[in-house]
């Protein structure tokens, strides 16, 4: 009987598609996320050993000569994929129950239930149990010619270990185990080939499958990445006729198109617990700053900042830029011209007010801050990284707070207003400026229905004190 078995069903699309989304960092805020994929696919199949699953049907219920090629069998299959996350920010560990798409196209309906945890050196990892989700039906006795095959299932358990960005690389690695059972495995036993028990023996397709596969996401933008990969796969069947060992490589290219998404918010977690010791709420606090300055949908990324002029106090919202955890800096742009930057000067006392309405968390911090002067490295480093739709509003002919008898934009006059170029904006570059605060005291407070936790951190040139006060 020739064993034959071809599955078309956009493949290479799905695996690439799925190693980008593996290397997407664990979310730094806690509660409930996923992801659910809802589409489409067709299947072209010839198998003989396969019937296929409660979606689609891959082989012929009927064979009529055991040496002949098995019938394409051409259908399309609805594609139902997902998976449910509950995230611990403050530990970066994510628990996930789901399916994998890449799965799906090698016609593996398994359902991972893992954890996943992330690390500040090492990657992310990820330990889950496989169970069969959606059954895979094959034949009881494939060999049977002339009359309709009896069906069984084929149950698949095991375990599955992942490692994405391998020491902060982009190289991952993809390792599983897994038990196949077959209900009613009756190979060889039906079709009156007259084979004796060491044959029948050979045709037992029970295995243990190990599979490892090694690649590389090479991203070119957060749409289109290429994912070489090389892979080994040990199938240990019972039967020596099934056992066999394979080799494969591949190179997969997407360049994926606008993304939808529905977010449905779950249960919210405290950041802060009084279990923490004041080092590990300091580390906390300076993680969310650095995920404020780069994320612009954190809730952090901007804030209140508080100057003094004449007496009272001046306050602005501003975008958080730039944090430097080492130096205790925090950044924030400002027009060289505006009244801010001419109250700050070389140096004042700064204060600025951070808020998380989801987890309820404030933080405020105070310390010296200055207006960098324009040759600073760090001024030439923020306007090298601005981007073009940022440089404009450093091109407008007036300085902030100017009297006009119209209403002024605060943008460039035309002929700038249409598509600015890179080059055009470098004419901003003499009324940019940065804004550099150095964190001398933070107060974090964690708002909660059950009471409230509150810390101070401060430092001095004596150096350093965290302790909880009194909210």
């Amino acid at each position: 009987m020739k064993k034959v078995s071809r599955l078309l069903f956009g493949g290479l699309l799905a695996l690439a598609v799925s190693s980008a989304w593996a290397f997407d960092p664990i979310p730094k805020e806690s509660g409930f996320s996923g992801r659910v994929i809802l589409g489409g696919g067709y299947v072209v199949g010839e198998n003989n050993l396969v019937k296929g699953n409660a979606f689609v049907d891959i082989g012929s219920d009927r064979v009529d000569n055991l040496f002949d090629s098995p019938d394409d069998e051409s259908n399309p299959m609805p594609v139902v994929s997902g998976q449910l996350q509950y995230t611990f920010a403050s530990t970066q560990t994510q628990l996930f129950v789901g399916q994998d798409i890449e799965d799906l196209v090698r016609f593996d309906f398994s359902t991972a239930l893992g954890v996943r945890q992330g690390t500040k050196n090492l990657g992310r990892f990820s330990l889950a149990v496989l169970t069969s989700g959606v059954v895979t039906e094959v034949w009881e006795d494939p060999y049977v010619a002339g009359v309709d095959r009896d069906s069984t299932d084929r149950d698949v358990s095991g375990i599955r270990f992942q490692w994405y960005g391998i020491f902060n690389s982009n190289f991952f690695l993809k390792s599983s185990f897994r038990e196949a059972d077959i209900d009613k495995d009756r190979a060889g036993q039906q079709g009156g080939l007259g084979l004796t028990q060491d044959e029948i023996d050979l045709l037992q397709r029970d295995s243990d499958i190990t599979a490892v596969r090694v690649g590389y996401l090479w991203k070119f933008s957060d749409k289109r990445f290429l994912v070489p990969e090389v892979g080994y796969v040990d199938d240990d069947a019972d039967g020596g006729a099934f056992q066999n060992e394979r080799y494969s490589a591949q190179v997969s290219y997407t360049s994926l198109g606008p993304k939808w998404s529905y977010v449905v918010s779950g249960m919210t977690e405290k950041l802060i617990s009084a279990t923490d010791s004041p080092g590990a709420v300091g580390r906390l606090v300076w993680s969310l700053l650095a995920e404020g300055a780069e994320r612009a949908r954190s809730p952090w990324h901007t804030a209140v900042l508080s100057t003094v002029s004449d007496g009272l106090p001046q306050l602005r919202t501003v975008v958080l830029r730039r944090v430097i955890g080492q130096r205790r800096l925090l950044m924030c742009h400002t027009d060289r011209r505006s009244p801010k930057a001419g109250q700050i000067g070389a140096s004042a006392g700064l204060a600025w007010l951070f808020y998380d309405p989801v987890h309820k968390l404030q933080l405020r911090v105070s310390g010296p801050g200055r207006v960098l002067d324009d040759d600073n490295p760090l001024t030439s480093e923020q306007w090298h990284r601005s981007r073009v739709g940022s440089r404009r509003c450093y091109l407008a002919p007036l300085a902030p707070g100017t009297p006009c008898d119209v209403p002024e934009s605060g943008l460039p006059r035309a002929p700038l207003t249409g598509s600015l170029t890179r080059e055009q904006s470098e004419a901003g570059r003499v009324n940019f400026a940065v804004v550099a605060c150095e964190a001398a005291t933070m107060d974090v407070l964690q708002l909660g229905a059950h009471g409230h936790l509150r810390l101070r951190l401060q430092w001095t040139a004596a150096g350093s004190e965290a302790g909880w006060v009194a909210p």
